[in-house]
């Protein structure tokens, strides 16, 4: 999922696929993780930042729970952009667990007809409104090989881009 259009999802996700979910260990992100986590969410605390900060924000050690996790066959969500970030540009974290988790990446966008978009925000956060339609919007996996370069791991950043932001446009346009 992209960040500013994730706030809905955990209520449209099936709870019998017990889903982990990344959150950053920022204030700013203690309020997701307590909704996610009353609907059945596990979480997952951590996050990589930008480059050029090297303040520790749990990013390695959240990799490492996330990895094993997937290595148990349990479902794991994440949002593949940066916080405070370029919007709508996949980081490298979820590309470097698809690589050394041998998962794939499913892009998934959820999508409200009635939402109330916060321009002034850095990723544009929709706040979904009841009492409208829904469209949840898959694209198709993204499998990244165990043996990507920096090159290779640069164009699947790519491609996670390419594939959240089809299935964004997909899912607002069925809305």
């Amino acid at each position: 999922l992209w960040h500013g259009q994730h706030l809905i999802a955990p209520a449209y996700l099936p709870r019998e696929l017990e889903f982990t979910a990344l959150f950053s260990k920022s204030r700013d992100a203690e309020l997701n993780a307590l909704v996610a986590e009353r609907l059945g969410f596990g979480i997952v605390r951590g996050s990589g930042g930008r480059e050029g900060h090297d303040t520790d924000k749990g990013g390695a050690r959240a990799l490492i729970v996330l990895k094993r996790l997937l290595d148990q066959k349990r479902n794991v969500a994440m949002i593949a952009d940066i916080p405070h970030g370029t919007p709508r540009e996949a980081g490298l974290g979820i590309v470097t667990l698809a690589r050394i988790s041998g998962r794939p990446i499913l892009p998934v966008a959820v999508a409200t007809s009635r939402r109330k978009v916060l321009e002034k925000s850095w990723d544009k956060t929709a706040i979904n409104l009841p009492f409208g339609r829904a469209a949840i919007v898959f694209d198709a996996p993204i499998t990244v090989p165990a043996e990507a370069d920096e090159a290779v791991m640069a164009k699947m950043r790519g491609d996670v881009t390419a594939g959240l932001n089809r299935a964004t446009a997909k899912a607002y346009a069925l809305v």
